[in-house]
């Protein structure tokens, strides 16, 4: 944060910036008698965070901003709009989002149409427009009235609030009192009201304006004339106007009419919100607001890989938010989204207290029982995808708060996760000699072979993902694929990186990663486009099929047998007598891998897409509604396993749900757990003692494959 003072005529004003200055610039205007620290630091660092180069100033007469006595000193709101000019010219900033609250929405108004050329979007909450007259619907609420010119005026609580301030304040303790109590009748009862919150925010603003007294000016400032309002309609400015249910100065519909007087505009209303700003709405706030400031509103819809970072950023923090939020509210699939607990059984026993298809905050109907989650992966009017083309899976310019899309945060339609059932059983039946449950079998000596190389002339202490398993994995995926020697090394490191895409689809992952699996993804494509892929493997096939089922092996199927390898030998050495056993009898392995499969899958959810409206359990899915199926807690439903936290290699053959039926999945998994069980088969038979240095670190985000980091051990 830096601070800057601009100069309009003999007047200073104190501003401050949060974020990065290249940025696109957001103005915040406060509301009347309001510094800049009528803004509280979260909201804009928030609103920073989302790739914004936030500015907030302090009005003349309020703050560290010249402060003089009015009746010698008058001005007007267009004086106060040329001060907003004036903060953008002192930071260098040709035009600027503009954000107004209150008495800044009007002033945002004025500012639009005095300067529109140092104006790009408007953004206008908790105000009314130009053409309204507040003071006369203040004067008839105190009469009684309930309308005027057809715009409902300020409630009770308004007036409540008005008499409030009258009270005097003699020290900065009442001082602070009677602000509080005024927050307090503001905020309304539509979210919490934290006192704590407010009096910490009036002691900062206390203390950046170096007194308690309260500014008055902006109480004398005459509005602006009304016939001014008449000018909104010729506005050409994207603008987004944000009601506040519970709002006392402004109650709907004022937000409304103003909208409809700017024509470019569009209404977003904030649940529960006043004439405030407590932290219950930063969030969804923040949300509307940057969904709002793209650079271009009326953008086309361009594939993810093509966008650009500040609104990639934007859109994965929105939606790592919501996670968050309605995870701290207790939502078990929100939880599981968040992926943050180091087991997630505890999280998937209350999933499965839910119900056999509940709706979670996330926006999804989930299951976690296993008869409905089986019901949901064989029914073939529940697809990987919307309906539509590339674009139809992409959210990124979607206002999140107000129709969440929590599905397809990365849609990667370039990977070939989002396929349809048709395509991938397509794939499937084109390359069942190659992938199939029978065809696999040709490769499991080479895989077993290429572990027993890897582990060969390893020290005493090793990283068994690292040094081992991934290398082998991702050697015998490139020898199927025929990729050159020249590019295994490389071909090596981006199947690492997109890796990532399986779990990309229902978390955010970091912005770096994000970036990462997409650049990842379109080397991939360019890598396997070749006519000699798959080398004498390749099927008498379409090129784009073959491609399709290329790209698809080194994404999905490196990642898949690597951690089906990793989960069966954790829960090994997790279960040591298991792993004496296996020793003991290798071709035990194949039981591991099986048991495996139900204890700590590989891919723990599934997500589909309603085609047409469905009813399980008696819940009814509407068309194009999203559906999760949560494997690992249906792998683990007391009604069809006995004791189904126990990892058992004896355990009888049951019902484990296959994610394979209508997903990608069906073309990985025969050939992920050949590996995983010549892998397992191999460590057993090597004699080697395998024990734990330190305990399975995971990867952060990966709440579909729980993708290992770090799987340190020694072998004796």
């Amino acid at each position: 944060m830096t601070e800057r003072v601009a100069t309009a005529g003999d007047v200073r004003i104190w501003s401050q910036d949060f974020g990065d200055p290249a940025d696109p610039a957001l103005l915040l205007i406060m509301g009347g008698n309001l510094s800049a620290y009528g803004w509280p630091d979260e909201f804009v660092e928030t609103l920073a965070a989302g790739g914004l180069h936030v500015i907030r100033y302090d009005h003349r007469d309020t703050g560290r901003s010249t402060r003089r006595d009015y009746g010698e000193h008058p001005y007007t709101y267009d004086d106060l709009a040329a001060d907003a000019v004036a903060v953008l010219d002192a930071w260098d900033v040709e035009a600027a989002h503009v954000l107004g609250l209150s008495m800044g929405a009007s002033l945002a108004q004025v500012m639009a149409l005095n300067h529109p050329d140092r104006v790009r979007s408007l953004t206008l909450m908790l105000g009314g427009a130009l053409d309204v007259d507040f003071d006369a619907g203040i004067e008839a609420a105190f009469r009684g009235e309930s309308t005027v010119d057809g715009l409902p005026v300020p409630t009770q609580r308004f007036l409540d609030m008005l008499a409030h301030v009258q009270q005097p304040a003699t020290d900065r303790e009442s001082m602070l009192a009677k602000q509080v109590g005024k927050w307090r009748l503001l905020n309304g009862d539509g979210v919490p009201f934290d006192e704590a919150e407010y009096r910490t925010w009036e002691e900062r603003a206390m203390e950046h304006a170096g007194t308690w007294e309260e500014p008055i000016a902006h109480y004398l400032v005459g509005l602006p004339p009304r016939s001014r309002g008449a000018e909104l309609r010729g506005l050409d400015v994207p603008t987004l106007v944000i009601q506040a249910p519970n709002d006392p100065a402004a109650p709907p519909p004022h937000g409304r009419h103003l909208a409809d007087l700017i024509p470019r505009a569009r209404l977003v209303e904030i649940k529960g919100m006043g004439h405030a700003l407590p932290s219950a709405v930063h969030r969804p706030l923040a949300d509307a607001v940057l969904a709002h400031l793209r650079p271009e509103v009326a953008r086309p819809e361009a594939p993810t890989a093509q966008v650009s970072a500040g609104d990639l950023g934007r859109h994965l923090l929105t939606i790592r938010g919501f996670q968050f939020i309605y995870g701290t509210r207790g939502d078990p699939y929100a939880l599981l989204l968040r992926a943050e607990a180091q087991d997630p059984a505890s999280v998937d026993a209350r999933l499965r207290e839910q119900g056999a298809l509940h709706r979670s905050e996330a926006g999804a109907l989930v299951t976690g029982q296993h008869e409905t989650a089986r019901r949901i992966l064989a029914d073939a009017r529940l697809q990987p995808r919307h309906r539509g083309g590339p674009a139809a899976q992409e959210h990124l310019f979607q206002d999140v708060w107000d129709n969440p899309k929590l599905c397809h945060v990365l849609p990667l339609d370039d990977a070939f996760l989002n396929a349809g059932r048709a395509d991938y059983d397509r794939w499937g039946r084109l390359f069942a000699p190659v992938l199939g449950a029978p065809g696999v079998e040709e490769h499991r000596k080479a895989a077993a072979d290429l572990v027993a190389g890897r582990r060969a002339g390893l020290p005493a202490e090793f990283d068994l993902v690292d040094d081992v398993v991934r290398p082998a994995v991702t050697d015998l995926v490139a020898d199927l694929l025929a990729v050159p020697a020249q590019q295994r090394e490389r071909f090596a490191a981006l199947v690492r990186d997109a890796g990532v895409a399986l779990d990309a689809g229902l978390c955010p992952p970091r912005y770096p990663d994000a970036r990462a699996v997409l650049a990842a993804v379109r080397e991939l494509r360019d890598l396997l486009a070749g006519p000699d892929t798959f080398g004498p493997l390749r099927p008498d096939a379409p090129d784009a099929d073959v491609f399709a089922v290329a790209v698809l092996l080194a994404v999905a199927g490196v990642e898949v047998a690597t951690t089906l390898t990793a989960n069966t030998v954790e829960a090994l050495l997790d279960h040591p007598e298991q792993w004496q056993r296996v020793c003991a009898e290798p071709e035990l392995a194949a039981a591991a891998v099986a048991e495996t499969m139900r204890y700590s899958p590989p891919i723990r959810l599934e997500n589909r897409i309603a085609e047409e409206e469905v009813e399980y359990a008696g819940t009814a899915v509407p068309a194009d509604g999203q559906v999760v199926v949560a494997i690992g807690a249906a792998n683990r439903d007391p009604g069809v396993f006995t004791e189904p936290d126990r990892f058992d290699l004896s355990r009888e053959p049951g019902p484990v749900l296959d994610p394979a039926e209508g997903g990608y999945a069906g073309l990985v998994l025969p050939l992920a757990r050949v590996q995983a069980e010549a892998a397992v088969r191999s460590l057993a038979e090597s004699g080697i003692g395998i024990t734990y240095r330190e305990r399975v670190v995971r990867r952060l985000r990966s709440p579909v494959v729980r993708g290992v980091l770090r799987f340190p051990v020694t072998g004796s």
